[in-house]
């Protein structure tokens, strides 16, 4: 069986916010996440084309864009955000980039966890998920 997961980053969000409650997509962040949804459900009216949900992270742009894109598709599970899928610093930047070893140590683990949670090789005898 072949399996395709669909990666959306957020729409563009408003960056001058102290926290990330106010961290919120811009009108252009709105429009990029509806069309973005209107192609995803172009994708699943495609014969055979199955989706099995909308993940986000809690992050509040990350939600809002997952919202307005879960919005366009039908029958499709809109499931809780997961905070493991949170943006972090999985490893130190090359060439010019530098993290603080503690950044890198505590989201490293997290990211790798994320990874290991929602993707997986589908073996020949699968069916579903």
């Amino acid at each position: 069986p072949r399996r395709h997961l669909i990666l959306i980053r957020h729409g563009q969000y408003d960056e001058s916010a102290g926290d990330d409650s106010g961290r919120v997509l811009t009108a252009l962040g709105k429009r990029q996440a509806v069309q973005a949804g209107k192609r995803v459900a172009e994708l699943l009216s495609q014969p055979g084309a199955v989706c099995r949900g909308v993940h986000s992270s809690r992050l509040a742009r990350a939600v809002e864009t997952a919202d307005l894109i879960h919005a366009q598709l039908n029958n499709v599970p809109r499931l809780p955000g997961d905070p493991q899928l949170n943006e972090g610093v999985p490893c130190h930047a090359i060439p010019d980039g530098v993290h603080h070893a503690a950044a890198v140590y505590r989201d490293g683990a997290r990211i790798e966890a994320a990874f290991r949670k929602y993707f997986k090789r589908a073996l020949p005898w699968d069916e579903i998920d």
